[in-house]
């Protein structure tokens, strides 16, 4: 199905020259009338983010993707004859800046309920339950920014770590250990100095790099359009002058226990670098140009809002491991307790009717944790469209649907939700216990 596009056509500022703008919906069909090199520009954009492992692109067991193709990209550009294009961005939500345009994709759901869901992906329990007000992408966007520049405020305010790193300079006093080759070089020419390794204390440290990096993009990105927040970005990057350029691995910089504190600041900066410090080569103004990956979001959110809602009992994802083949496990996004029902997040607008390729995973993993109440979360935006249940051999299976239309509100969808889930659980889990 092709979707309607909307299009629009502004003068580009300080040029007069017409500037196009489109917006479309993730992961579906649509038909834009572009030019061979925005084209051109979207599909090299595709291909590189295609590269990066937070990007989720749902593949077959023939290899192809969704759409039936063997390539591997987040965005699908192809000709259909005379100027027009069929475009397709899977699951990614963003802006693509392009030679006299731009393309906005939009959620699958409305932004409102994606923004409430998806903030509850991030390690943040300041976030807390309170409503925000967001309808737009732009806005989804400086909100996250608006964390990420709170939380590192409140790592500066209880002080930046600070470590030791190996340091060698020509000295007049020794210092740690002594080169002797070097030393034995500077004597000889004159020169009475020791050439000395030693053991510098500073905040040039990777997580240090990493926060600083965020803050200097949020700083200094056109999408961001509060002066306060470009303002306290830019004081917080001066606050941590001797903090370095972030460098290749800093990202992947795990924490312990005595940098746990930074957990929630670096969560949210490296989102703020992957959304906004999207390395692409796209349009003319790279700066408009950012896509963050929508499927772990919605799943993290998810998890998190049942697990808020559910304790004292657990709601985790966890894989296991099949008896007789070490290579082979079940991974749910939703393990109930310890193991009482199992759960799949399925990011996507339901359909009245089941699909059949998740209810055989869900069947799966059901069986990989010897349990019989299992469900499947998803999301509909036609009132129609609603929870549907089945009973597969000695499985309980239900289908269990976020609404998330435009007349409802997301705080309202969500204690919906939860009461649905908790409902169906406790009254099918009790039974297996009797039985």
């Amino acid at each position: 199905m092709i979707a309607h596009i909307r299009r629009r056509s502004i003068n580009s500022p300080g040029t007069g020259l017409m500037f196009e703008t489109f917006t479309i919906q993730e992961s579906r069909d649509s038909r834009l009338m572009l030019t061979e090199t925005q084209a051109a520009a979207l599909n090299s954009l595709g291909r590189e983010l295609a590269a990066k492992s937070e990007f989720f692109l749902p593949q077959e067991e023939d290899g192809s993707d969704e759409d039936g193709s063997t390539e591997r990209t987040v965005i699908r550009c192809a000709s259909v004859g005379k100027g027009a294009y069929q475009v397709r961005v899977s699951n990614a939500i963003g802006t693509v800046a392009l030679p006299g345009g731009s393309l906005y994709i939009i959620p699958k759901i409305p932004i409102s309920h994606f923004a409430h869901i998806a903030r509850r992906s991030f390690a943040a329990p300041r976030l807390g339950d309170d409503a925000i007000a967001v309808e737009s992408l732009d806005a989804f966007w400086e909100l996250v920014s608006s964390w990420c520049v709170s939380a590192v405020e409140a790592v500066v305010r209880g002080g930046l770590l600070v470590d030791y790193r190996d340091e060698t300079d020509d000295l007049p006093v020794i210092r740690g250990r002594v080169n002797v080759r070097e030393s034995t070089q500077q004597f000889l020419h004159g020169q009475l100095r020791a050439n000395c390794t030693f053991d510098e204390l500073d905040l040039d440290h990777p997580l240090n790099r990493v926060l600083r990096a965020a803050v200097r993009m949020i700083a200094g990105h056109p999408s961001i359009s509060s002066e306060d927040l470009s303002r306290r970005a830019s004081r917080l990057d001066r606050m941590m002058d001797g903090v370095g350029p972030i460098r290749p691995g800093d990202i992947d910089t795990q924490l312990d226990r005595r940098t746990f504190h930074y957990s929630e600041a670096i969560d949210l900066s490296r989102r703020v670098l992957a959304v906004l410090g999207t390395n692409v080569s796209a349009g003319f103004n790279i700066g408009r140009t950012f896509l963050i990956p929508t499927p772990g979001l919605i799943e993290d959110g998810i998890r998190a809002i049942l697990q808020s809602a559910l304790a004292p009992d657990s709601v985790v994802k966890k894989g296991k491991q099949m008896e007789g083949d070490r290579f082979f496990s079940v991974n749910p996004d939703l393990v109930f307790g310890h193991g009482i029902a199992v759960g799949d997040v399925k990011y996507k607008v339901a359909k009245k009717s089941w699909n059949r390729s998740e209810v055989q995973q869900i069947a799966m993993f059901a069986a990989g944790f010897q349990t019989s109440v299992a469900l499947i979360v998803t999301f509909s935006c036609d009132s129609t469209v609603g929870d549907i249940s089945m009973t597969l051999g000695d499985v309980n299976l239900r289908r269990i649907v976020w609404i998330s239309s435009g007349d409802v509100l997301p705080e309202e969808a969500q204690t919906d939700f939860v009461q649905r889930v908790r409902s169906f659980v406790a009254i099918h889990s009790s039974m297996s216990n009797a039985a």
